[in-house]
C-alpha cells in the first residue's frame, strides 16, 4: 500500500470520527440542557463520545489497512486527540490549561482507536 493511500484512509477515518463527535455532541448537549446535568456527568458524557468516535474511526481504518492495524488505530486516536486539543486552544480565550482531563482524553482516544482497528478482519 502506498503512503498516499494509507494517509487517505487515515484521513477518511478521522473525518468519520469527527462527524460522529459532532452529532453525538449535539445530542448530548440537548440532553444535558433538558436534564440539567452537573459537571461530572458532562465529563463522563464527553469521555464516552471521544471513545465512541475513536472506536468508530478505528473500526473503519482496521478494515481498510492490511498490516499494522493496531498501530493505525492508535495513530488515528492520537491524531484525533491532537486536533481536538488544537481546536480547543484556538476557540478558548485564554488557552487550555494542562489538566488530567486532557491526558485522559488522549489515553481514551488512543486505546479506543487501537481496539476499534482490531475489531475488523
Amino acid at each position: 500500500m502506498s503512503k498516499t493511500n494509507y494517509l487517505l484512509k487515515l484521513l477518511i477515518a478521522l473525518v468519520i470520527s469527527y462527524l460522529i463527535t459532532g452529532v453525538a455532541t449535539m445530542v448530548a448537549a440537548f440532553f444535558v440542557y433538558k436534564m440539567e446535568l452537573g459537571d461530572k456527568a458532562i465529563i463522563v458524557i464527553t469521555s464516552l463520545i471521544y471513545s465512541l468516535a475513536s472506536l468508530s474511526g478505528g473500526i473503519y481504518v482496521g478494515g481498510k489497512v492490511e498490516k499494522k492495524k493496531l498501530f493505525s488505530g492508535m495513530l488515528l486516536g492520537l491524531f484525533y486527540s491532537i486536533v481536538i486539543v488544537l481546536v480547543g486552544i484556538c476557540v478558548s480565550k485564554g488557552g487550555l490549561e494542562y489538566s488530567r482531563d486532557i491526558l485522559l482524553m488522549f489515553i481514551i482516544s488512543v486505546i479506543s482507536g487501537g481496539m476499534g482497528s482490531l475489531m475488523r478482519k
